[in-house]
């Protein structure tokens, strides 16, 4: 569901504001595997890098407790692979 931002940090530390402590928030993002921490892609959507997804989340706020892999839907007939992310508000 993150495929439209770039930079997460904000979006992320928003998530952060309104949950409770210790609630959880599930998102999705298209994995990338090229050198930028993310980048907009021809479709219009952006894909990220795993290890930006986890400097974002600990910026603003919040913990991975989980990241699979994961087929996020198909385009062209082959699978769009993407990260599957819960992340927990930290201790305030």
């Amino acid at each position: 569901m993150l495929v439209y931002f770039g930079a997460l940090e904000r979006v992320l530390a928003g998530a952060r504001r309104v949950l409770a402590p210790g609630g959880l928030v599930a998102v999705s993002v298209e994995q990338s595997k090229g050198p930028a921490p993310y980048a907009l892609g021809r479709q219009g959507r952006y894909a990220h890098r795993r290890d930006y997804v986890e400097v974002a989340a600990a910026a603003g706020g919040l913990c991975i407790v989980s990241c699979e892999d994961a087929a996020l839907r198909d385009e062209g007939r082959r699978p769009v692979i993407g990260l599957l992310v819960i992340l927990a508000a930290e201790p305030a």
